[in-house]
């Protein structure tokens, strides 16, 4: 009986330790990982083509501030910052102040060529992000023309258009069904499931991404990257899962 007591206490001890560290330690912090992405399909006069790409911020959730994703994303100097969605936790009433704050930082994230977003499924006050100097390319696209006049395809919609390199922007990544012929992907949504522990994680799957949710795939042809976000959903946790933002530099052999 002794034994099994004391068995008890560690299997609680553990469980309140992992809900502390999930809470406090890691919704804290901002990484960056870094991808290399060869393709020979990119014009040579991109070589190097530099993309940040950020998502689920969820501001009002465990983030109220974005000076770390400021300082980050301006060091790393990027062609183009891209945001794929859910800036604001659902049903979260941010105040005026905190919406003035807001745009005010993000309209400090500096590209070359621009700044891009699509909505995710709880946006519903886009004025924030155009506010913010980010272009809409919802249902809808845009070409990156270089100094040399060669293009980038960037956009929310299919295309047939006879464009070299073509990058799709989605937020849910089991969407990636209904595309074909893009050369890169990149999603958000999944929050990698907040917490990465098997088993557990699955009672953090979120419509959408029941089965693309990890960081790549490669999907008919196509490279899928995930962000894993920023914030959390009303579920105040992440584990092995740092709040993180994606940078991906292109280049052809």
């Amino acid at each position: 009986m002794k034994k099994f007591l004391i068995v008890i206490i560690i299997f609680l001890l553990l469980i309140i330790s992992l809900f502390l560290i999930s809470r406090y330690v890691g919704t804290k912090g901002l990484e960056v990982k870094e991808y290399l992405i060869i393709n020979n399909k990119l014009p040579k006069s991109f070589y190097g083509f530099k993309i940040v790409h950020f998502s689920d911020l969820n501001y009002g959730s465990t983030i109220k501030s974005i000076n770390d994703l400021k300082e980050k994303v301006n060091t790393i100097n990027p062609d183009i910052i891209v945001f794929t969605g859910n800036l604001i936790l659902k049903d979260y009433k941010i105040t005026k102040e905190e919406k003035d704050e807001l745009i005010n930082s993000l309209k400090q994230l500096e590209s070359k060529y621009g700044n891009y977003y699509i909505l995710g499924e709880d946006d519903l006050d886009i004025k924030i992000l155009e506010d913010s100097n980010f272009k809409n390319i919802n249902t809808t696209y845009d070409t990156i023309i270089n100094n040399k006049f060669d293009e980038i395809y960037l956009g929310n919609i299919q295309t047939e258009e006879d464009y070299k390199f073509k990058i799709l922007l989605i937020n849910k990544p089991d969407n990636i069904t209904n595309f074909e012929n893009f050369d890169l992907v990149l999603s958000g949504h999944s929050l990698k499931r907040q917490i990465n522990l098997p088993l557990i994680n699955e009672i953090f799957k979120k419509k959408g991404s029941i089965k693309y949710y990890k960081e790549f795939y490669k999907v008919n042809d196509m490279d899928l990257y995930i962000s894993s976000g920023i914030g959390t959903s009303k579920i105040k946790l992440r584990l092995l899962n740092k709040p993180s933002i994606n940078f991906y530099r292109i280049v052809n052999k």
